[in-house]
């Protein structure tokens, strides 16, 4: 008798552990299929050239166009009257993006989120400033 009752929960146990790991394997396969067809990039790059510096993340794809992060901070140069749409441009595979929305400059500090018509993310690309002081060209690249 003892030894029926031992025999059961040894099998129950053996149930339940292998039902755990079966709940652990569908959840880790459904978190791999749904993440398998994005793209993103996960890496700043950063120009301090001049009085003004700049860095932007690539955040990716949302809601089908390339998105950035963007700060832009000097203690030095009041940005108000800078529209980044006129300044910036995005590049890759000899092709180039305006921005289609960026942040409204004002003041010396300054952030926000940089989007480009664009619904893939190109395996290369840099991302040109033109014309904001004091530097005349400034180049972020990501490869």
């Amino acid at each position: 008798m003892l030894f029926h009752i031992y025999t059961n929960m040894k099998k129950n146990k053996l149930i339940f552990i292998s039902l755990i790991i079966l709940v652990i394997v569908i959840l880790l396969s459904i978190f791999f299929i749904l993440n398998a067809n994005k793209k993103s990039i996960n890496y700043e790059s950063k120009n301090s050239a001049g009085e003004v510096t700049f860095d932007l993340t690539p955040i990716g794809l949302v809601d089908g166009q390339f998105t950035f992060s963007i700060e832009i901070n000097t203690h030095t140069v009041d940005l108000s009257q800078y529209d980044l749409k006129d300044y910036i441009t995005f590049n890759y595979d000899e092709k180039s993006l305006k921005p289609i929305k960026a942040p409204q400059l004002q003041g010396h500090h300054n952030s926000g989120t940089l989007i480009f018509n664009l619904n893939e993310i190109p395996e290369e690309f840099n991302i040109k400033i033109i014309g904001i002081p004091d530097v005349d060209q400034r180049i972020l690249e990501w490869k």
